[in-house]
């Protein structure tokens, strides 16, 4: 629930990833940069973490 608060469609971040997306000057630098259009929209994968879980990283960071 906080993820789609935040990013989703209506979250309060949506109009950051929709002017990225949908803006013709964003859609231009993003195209020069070697992107193709339609740029899509973000898709995340959240995962709930609990008290007392940790997530190992590899890269000593």
């Amino acid at each position: 629930m906080i993820t789609e608060g935040v990013i989703g469609e209506n979250g309060i971040f949506s109009h950051d990833w929709k002017a990225r997306i949908y803006h013709p000057l964003s859609q231009k630098v993003y195209v020069n940069r070697g992107g193709v259009l339609p740029r899509k929209a973000p898709q995340v994968q959240a995962t709930d973490v609990e008290l007392g879980q940790y997530i190992p990283q590899t890269t000593g960071k």
